[in-house]
């Protein structure tokens, strides 16, 4: 009887680092149906300064309480082309989620940022938005991507063969979440906080 709970606790073990490690393919597929990347617009803004910024805004939705099980990545690569010269550069961050709130809804709200720097009135031609997991494989982080939304490219490797040269400027991604707040008056809130 011995031997056996030996077994058994191996085993249970063994299934406890698998269901912990890479998801399977219906798990993936599974979390495809409930994470989108939406709304997706870009715009050239102003800082307090008078500097210049590109701007890429969109939001994403979840189904809430996948937040827990894994760790979210956002990774957003865009083209900037100056009006000029045509010279184009593409620009690129990635980040976690990080953490939210527990009674997080699923909804967030995201913001792309360049500083246009020496650029010569560079606007975004081109970009990649990729929202995914991250997950342990083999020793390694891997980004499995569940949701993607590009305009004027096919995929990340044709971006940064059009345009091969990386600013110098560090992009900047601005994170905004929403959660449920019940309020004194027992009113349930959907409150908003930037991460």
């Amino acid at each position: 009887m011995k031997r056996w709970n030996v077994l058994l606790s191996v085993f249970l073990a063994g299934c406890f680092v698998a269901a912990a490690g890479v998801p399977t393919e219906d798990e993936i597929e599974d979390l495809k149906d409930k994470v989108k990347i939406g709304s997706v617009s870009d715009d050239t803004i102003e800082g307090d300064d008078d500097s210049k910024y590109e701007q890429l805004k969109f939001y994403t939705t979840q189904y809430e309480d996948s937040v827990e099980d894994y760790a979210f990545y956002m990774r957003v690569t865009v083209e900037l082309t100056e009006k000029k010269s045509k010279d184009s550069y593409f620009a690129q961050f990635a980040r976690t989620q990080g953490d939210v709130d527990t009674e997080y809804t699923g909804e967030d709200n995201w913001e792309f940022v360049v500083a246009h720097g020496d650029l010569q009135k560079p606007k975004i031609t081109a970009f990649v938005v990729q929202y995914g997991i991250l997950v342990d494989k083999d020793g390694k982080k891997d980004f499995i991507i569940l949701a993607e939304e590009m305009d004027d490219v096919d995929s990340l490797d044709e971006l940064t063969k059009r345009s091969p040269n990386r600013l110098e400027q560090k992009p900047r991604i601005l994170h905004q979440y929403s959660y449920r707040d019940n309020g004194g008056d027992g009113q349930e809130v959907i409150q908003s906080m930037w991460k």
